[in-house]
């Protein structure tokens, strides 16, 4: 959760809304009460619609759009979040992690979900988690490591104050990478205090796309990875100025350029 969010009296959750992206027929039936699947994997969702806040079911405004190029199918397998880690905190009891988007050939990929509805006065925080569970693709396994780019697109100002780890790299306050493969941390890919003029902005995943990406001395493959299981979208007012000043002193700023 962004500072700006946690200082008592001056943020006001107004939704919290939960999309899975990764479902078959089977885990569309049992998704949790208020929780959307939109997706373009097929499996009779669709892959447009308005999102619901998690606690009411109440409709929220704002929408999203989901879309993949290459060839994104469903894998038969995907990673649960080890308890304790972040992504379970976010998404255990909401998200099915049974299966994951997969590119199925070896060739570039990408997988997008773009929303729209966006209210004047409001920030965003979106969260999203990958990880195919394979204990083979790591250095010296069976496949290899399979890491993802992340992007985030549209946005006039964010937060991003996620770090470098075993699971992680941090390209720019925009993109990252991400070990979409065998991602044992529970690690998510997180972006806060999120706003657009326009009331639009987008997240994609794809693959890395350069074959000089090295984690622990092995390139990593520059096609083959996952996509996003599915996101987490958080909106809450944007504090007044003297809130803001106070943020200041904790050190954070918001950055005031186009992603």
């Amino acid at each position: 959760m962004s500072l700006a969010a946690g200082l008592c009296g001056v943020a006001t959750a107004d939704f919290t809304a939960y999309n899975d992206l990764a479902c078959n027929t089977a885990a569309i039936e049992n998704l949790p009460a208020h929780v959307t699947g939109y997706q373009s994997l097929g499996f009779g969702w669709d892959e447009s619609g308005e999102l619901v806040d998690f606690t009411t079911g109440a409709a929220t405004g704002v929408s999203v759009a989901v879309a993949d190029s290459g060839n994104v199918i469903l894998s038969t397998g995907g990673g649960d979040a080890a308890a304790g880690t972040d992504a379970a905190n976010y998404f255990t009891g909401k998200l099915n992690f049974s299966h994951s988007p997969q590119n199925d050939t070896n060739e570039m990929w990408t997988h997008t979900v773009t929303f729209s509805g966006l209210k004047a006065g409001m920030q965003y925080e979106f969260v999203t988690y990958m990880n195919r569970g394979y204990a083979g693709m790591v250095p010296g396994g069976s496949h290899g490591p399979r890491w993802a780019k992340v992007k985030i697109e549209g946005a006039d100002a964010l937060i991003n104050d996620m770090v470098d780890g075993d699971d992680l790299v941090v390209d720019s306050d925009g993109q990252v990478r991400v070990n979409a493969g065998y991602n044992t941390t529970g690690t998510v890919v997180k972006w806060s205090g999120i706003t657009a003029d326009d009331g639009t902005f987008s997240v994609t995943a794809s693959s890395v796309g350069d074959d000089t990406f090295i984690r622990d001395g092995v390139i990593s493959d520059d096609a083959d990875a996952y996509g996003m299981f599915g996101f987490m979208l958080k909106e809450t007012a944007i504090p007044e100025p003297t809130s803001l000043a106070l943020l200041g002193l904790g050190g954070l700023a918001l950055l005031r350029r186009k992603y």
